[in-house]
């Protein structure tokens, strides 16, 4: 999926679109930085036209850990911002099913379209 992420960041890239791709767990990372860098990171996803976020994980929202909690509270802010502008257009890859998210907030699930993507793993695994 991340394959697919990057490829599609680059034909937005390519086409003069604003585009911001960032990992999940590297967030996760950044965000426990501190303030001012969450801060940067929160207004490039906030003004991105189209926001692509790689491998968001369900032990993210049943961690019960500083990390994970943190960066839940910044992915529903950025999900809840990003929602009151019109144009603004978000890709999640994730392994989870679009069912695992309404068991984790309605508001989620609400925003979400999926998209099932069957195919052979290339990672060798």
């Amino acid at each position: 999926m991340t394959h697919l992420a990057c490829a599609i960041t680059i034909e937005l890239q390519l086409t003069g679109n604003k585009v911001t791709f960032e990992s999940c767990h590297k967030l996760i990372n950044e965000f426990m930085r501190g303030y001012d860098v969450e801060r940067k990171y929160l207004e490039r996803m906030y003004n991105a036209k189209y926001l692509i976020l790689d491998d968001l994980d369900s032990g993210l929202f049943s961690a019960n850990t500083i990390e994970s909690q943190k960066f839940l509270r910044n992915f529903f802010d950025v999900i809840d911002t990003r929602d009151a502008r019109e144009k603004s257009r978000i890709l999640i890859t994730t392994n989870m099913q679009i069912t695992d998210f309404s068991n984790i907030d309605d508001r989620l699930s609400s925003r979400m379209s999926a998209i099932r993507i069957n195919g052979k793993d290339f990672r060798g695994v």
